[in-house]
């Protein structure tokens, strides 16, 4: 009767055990289908022909920064984004939503030079803010910093060009009144 009972609990044993080894293959296989399809969906936005907008003629003077802005949110709600305006001490200003994109960009009208820092500063306001705003994270995230004139600085160049997932750097210029 001892060997029945002992020989029962073994069974169940294997029986539980084979469970959780078929439920964590499930997990896995379902892990690595979406670490798939993210990288497909990755490589597909890099291989996707960037559309920048074209150079437009600026004057040398500093822009009033609420036309900028109000420029920079047309240009962009013109794209399909649906736009809001985001706290200013997160050192983001708008934060466009399309379809499963989700865009935040920072409106730069200084007339001084682009530095790293300052994209690098924005880049970690992005972070903080996807971390504080988590429901945020299951959507293709673009960092946009924006600025009125091309970049010259050819350490912020090379900045961007290594790190094409992190940053997009748009120079929206706009047209004499």
């Amino acid at each position: 009767m001892a060997n029945f009972i002992t020989l029962i609990v073994v069974v169940a044993m294997i029986y539980l055990i084979m469970n959780v080894i078929s439920r964590k293959k499930r997990e896995l296989e379902e892990k690595e289908s979406r670490q798939r399809d993210q990288f497909l969906q990755d490589t597909q936005t890099l291989l996707k022909s960037e559309t920048l907008p074209k150079n437009r003629v600026i004057s040398v003077e500093k822009i009033p920064d609420k036309t900028y802005r109000s420029f920079v949110s047309e240009y962009f709600t013109s794209d399909g984004y649906s736009l809001s305006e985001s706290a200013k001490q997160t050192g983001i200003d708008f934060l466009g939503i399309k379809t499963k994109e989700l865009i935040m960009i920072r409106c730069d009208n200084d007339p001084k030079e682009v530095l790293e820092k300052d994209i690098k500063i924005f880049i970690a306001d992005c972070a903080v803010y996807i971390e504080k705003n988590p429901m945020l994270s299951n959507r293709h995230i673009q960092r946009i910093y924006v600025a009125p004139r091309p970049l010259s600085d050819p350490i912020v160049l090379n900045f961007i060009h290594s790190n094409p997932q992190s940053i997009r750097f748009i120079s929206l210029r706009m047209a004499n009144s």
